[in-house]
């Protein structure tokens, strides 16, 4: 018989300690929380940090799986994957009652129900029509509780008064952030919370940006927001997500605790457009059948951290990022001395955009003008795209500049040359055409493929400067056939 739709009294607690949260967040005494009006909350480093050193270790305060569906052959990423923990499985143990959620084990089946489970499972149908995101926020309100929901709501409308020993932020003259009486690791910087409570409280507060985003997504955030309280109330089931977590107990309160959530999941669906964090893995390709794999990183779930979104954006980023199941691990990936911000790719890369497509990439989600150093760096040529910036003269060997819509020259006095740009993007074409040819090749006739991309790279040296991306798919493809033989 299907298992009815009850919230759990007690078993939750358990299971976040035994299987969910052994590191809640663990930061390195290396790395500080400092504040300023131009760049908010950020990290900076206190002493000198070296490549590779762990700077951040994060369990996501809430993490959805990204269903595929029909979009893969095999194996999607909801029949390979844990929805709780995100641990891969090759026998996965599924819900009681719905047929898409399943689990690694039995534990993570019962930690599931006991915390958003019990709640997600009536709405399954619904959540996935609306996305991954209605998921996710309304998961984030499910584990945090309503009341420390309620509490967040009322502190931020200034209507709450603090318990003694309640975490707030306070900003020091030194512009130092700190959470007073938060839960510390030995030495760990400025005082982070790695409570579930006070991680709510960043998640809560993490901004909006209400007036920059558009009236449709607004509009569409609200009435995906009202749709999932609508659902819950013709369920039947706001009285037990609502008067057992607020005790309230009329009609009229409880319909004041379900405008509580809706509130909430309106703020977590604004929020999640700027602070949402993907988890990858990589996958084998399965292309074909040489001993060398070929990998692609797949973006396998979306989740909310609440230390990690406090990291700026860089497009030349100082740090790396690697995940093992829903814990994030931030990485130096470069030498980065005392005193200099420690930054992090939004998506928005140096190595696979120009200036002008990243900009407005971060414009139009982030709603920033990135200032990192590349970009300054390469605003900073005058009168050059970034993508031009990128071809060179074939005489002088100079890299070119725009000169007007069609053409771009060369800026050597004595040269002077004129180039069409749909001439060098269709010699990039077909380079591009050439190096996917070789890679076809590469297993069963290496000799070829080898000529192919030796081609590739004369031409390259020729055409294209050395920070091109295609300067690195030529070496890979190069590195790659002379592994296989």
């Amino acid at each position: 018989m299907p298992r009815i739709q009850t919230k759990p009294t007690d078993g939750g607690a358990a299971c976040r300690q035994t299987k969910t949260s052994k590191i809640l967040c663990n930061i390195s005494p290396s790395i500080a929380v400092r504040f300023n009006s131009s760049q908010g909350r950020h990290f900076v480093a206190t002493e000198e940090l070296r490549p590779g050193q762990v700077l951040l270790q994060e369990e996501a305060f809430a993490a959805v799986l990204i269903p595929e569906g029909a979009r893969r052959e095999l194996f999607p990423n909801e029949d390979v994957y844990c929805h709780h923990c995100l641990e891969r499985t090759e026998f996965p143990v599924p819900c009681l009652t719905c047929s898409f959620s399943s689990y690694c084990s039995e534990l993570c089946r019962e930690c599931a129900w006991n915390q958003y489970h019990w709640l997600e499972c009536s709405l399954g149908g619904l959540l996935l029509a609306l996305g991954t995101f209605s998921q996710l926020a309304l998961r984030t309100v499910l584990l945090a509780g309503m009341h420390e929901v309620e509490r967040a709501e009322k502190l931020e409308s200034g209507a709450g008064q603090r318990p003694s020993g309640e975490h707030s932020v306070r900003v020091n003259p030194d512009h130092r952030v700190e959470l007073s009486s938060c839960s510390r690791t030995s030495g760990a910087g400025d005082g982070v919370p790695r409570d579930s409570q006070s991680r709510y409280q960043m998640i809560h507060s993490l901004l909006t940006h209400t007036k920059w985003q558009t009236p449709e997504h607004r509009f569409l955030c609200g009435l995906t927001a009202a749709a999932v309280c609508q659902e819950i109330r013709r369920l039947g089931l706001e009285s037990q997500l609502v008067s057992e977590c607020l005790e309230l107990d009329t009609v009229s309160e409880q319909d004041q605790g379900l405008r509580i959530l809706g509130v909430a999941l309106l703020r977590h669906l604004l929020q999640l457009e700027c602070n949402a964090q993907a988890i990858t893995v990589f996958r084998d390709t399965g292309v074909g059948h040489s001993h060398v794999a070929e990998m692609e990183e797949v973006r396998i779930a979306t989740a909310f951290y609440s230390t990690v979104s406090l990291l700026n954006h860089s497009c030349e980023p100082n740090t790396s990022i690697t995940f093992q199941n829903t814990t994030i691990t931030v990485r130096a990936s470069q030498h980065i001395p005392a005193g200099q911000e420690v930054l992090h790719c939004y998506g928005p890369h140096l190595s696979r955009m120009a200036v002008r497509e990243r900009q407005r990439a971060l414009r139009l989600q982030y709603f920033f003008h990135c200032q990192c150093t590349a970009c300054v760096r390469e605003e900073g040529s005058v009168g050059m795209d970034s993508v031009l910036g990128q071809f060179l003269c074939s005489h002088c060997g100079m890299e070119l500049q725009d000169s007007e819509e069609a053409h771009c020259t060369c800026p050597t006095s004595s040269c002077g040359l004129i180039v069409s740009k749909q001439a060098l993007f269709q010699q990039v074409k077909e380079v591009r055409g050439q190096i996917e040819v070789a890679r076809h090749l590469s297993t069963q006739h290496p000799d070829e493929a080898l000529r192919l991309l030796s081609e590739c790279q004369q031409l390259a040296h020729t055409l294209l400067s050395d920070q091109h991306p295609l300067q690195g798919e030529i070496e890979d493809g190069l590195a790659q056939v002379y592994a296989s033989q």
